[in-house]
């Protein structure tokens, strides 16, 4: 199958009579794709500070009982599951949201003291951090060189 040669000034004739008469070309296919914007259910930030690390979720409508914060090795994942089902005289309706999320903690985390709170929506999990070494500031003296004599 051979492609209609396009004009010389740059338009597919054939395109533009199809379009034209639909509107639109239905024989174009990238353009036909509709895309649709990802609704995630769920807002994921990570922050930290010199003691902590922090993971804030924002999940909304989620119980203590559908959220689960795991750790393997470095790996921390945050992750939630609903399920709901309704049912009345002759209709039934399931629904299913779920969200998964999982950070590559730094070597300093210190992930068997992980603490995690769920309160109105906001799942906060806090990972503190190795003590940090302070250091000390200190003068370097500057000596001066002699420059060589010129003869």
């Amino acid at each position: 199958m051979r492609k209609l040669a396009r004009s010389p000034w740059g338009i597919n004739v054939f395109d533009d009579l199809v379009s034209e008469m639909f509107g639109h070309n239905p024989f174009n296919w990238e353009a036909n794709i509709v895309t649709t914007p990802r609704t995630d259910p769920v807002q994921v930030t990570l922050t930290n500070d010199r003691s902590n690390y922090y993971i804030r979720a924002v999940v909304p409508g989620f119980a203590e009982d559908e959220l689960d914060v795991s750790v393997r090795g470095n790996d921390i994942t945050v992750s939630g599951k609903q399920e709901r089902a309704s049912e009345e005289k002759d209709y039934h309706s399931s629904s299913h949201v779920s969200f998964e999320r999982t950070c590559r903690l730094h070597d300093d985390a210190l992930v068997d003291d992980i603490m995690a709170e769920h309160k109105r929506g906001i799942l906060l999990v806090t990972v503190p951090r190795k003590n940090a070494p302070t250091f000390e500031s200190r003068q370097v003296p500057i000596k001066a060189l002699e420059t060589p004599k010129q003869e």
